[in-house]
């Protein structure tokens, strides 16, 4: 496996992932009892979700990047109830997506760089920046396996599938800040044609793109992330 020096300008990417602290931290929190609910009133009886009873922990498996070096972490997610309807729902922390393992700072940086490249591929991402999974010692491989390209394509396609969260970040910094020139630098976001070769993937490149570009304006406007108040009220479509 060949390691991207500390001089090397794709070493950030190494850097954007959750940490073995924040994912402890968490599940501390839900098994003491002390996490809050963050998710949006109930969808089904519109019940407020203040009102919400912890129903049920859930393991999840977490990939944490530590120089290049992808290290498993159990942590715990919480499942709240809604005593009127009795429906349940399950509350993501900020680091992490549903139904994704890696955290979401990793998932963040790897997609961002290939939708913000014209020219790099999914492999190419994976060239600059090869992800090795800590062996475990009872595997019989005499190599560690990599971070599959078809990774980040799964990634891309996940984040260009908010659209409902793109919108609506998008109204909220317009009516934030009248004044920004938000809409015309969206509308410049573009993605070349070898990318894609269907009218539905060019939808979900570009979605994702837009995503990723309004992040970290909707940081400076609300303080806050998109992730995971803003996604969670939008039911992460």
């Amino acid at each position: 496996m060949t390691y991207t020096k500390f001089d090397d300008k794709n070493k950030e990417l190494l850097l954007k992932s959750a940490t073995a602290e924040q994912i402890q931290r968490h599940t501390d929190q839900v098994k003491q009892g002390l996490a809050t609910c963050g998710l949006p009133p109930c969808q089904n009886c519109g019940l407020e979700s203040g009102l919400f009873k912890p129903h049920e922990n859930r393991d999840r498996k977490f990939y944490v990047v530590i120089e290049q070096i992808v290290v498993t972490f159990m942590g715990l997610l919480l499942r709240w109830k809604c005593p009127g309807c009795k429906k349940t729902r399950t509350d993501y922390p900020g680091f992490a997506l549903p139904y994704k393992r890696y955290t979401l700072p990793t998932i963040q940086a790897f997609s961002s760089a290939y939708v913000k490249d014209p020219i790099i591929s999914y492999r190419g991402v994976i060239d600059i920046c090869p992800l090795e999974y800590k062996k475990t010692p009872d595997s019989e491989a005499s190599s560690a396996p990599m971070m599959e390209f078809s990774t980040i394509h799964r990634w891309v396609t996940t984040l260009g599938g908010y659209f409902h969260t793109i919108r609506t970040a998008t109204d909220l910094i317009l009516q934030a800040s009248p004044a920004t020139t938000l809409c015309r630098d969206m509308a410049g976001l573009t993605v070349p044609e070898k990318k894609y070769r269907s009218p539905l993937r060019k939808k979900l490149l570009l979605n994702c793109f837009q995503l990723l570009f309004l992040e970290p304006i909707y940081q400076s406007v609300f303080q806050v992330s998109i992730f995971p108040k803003l996604a969670t009220n939008n039911n992460y479509t």
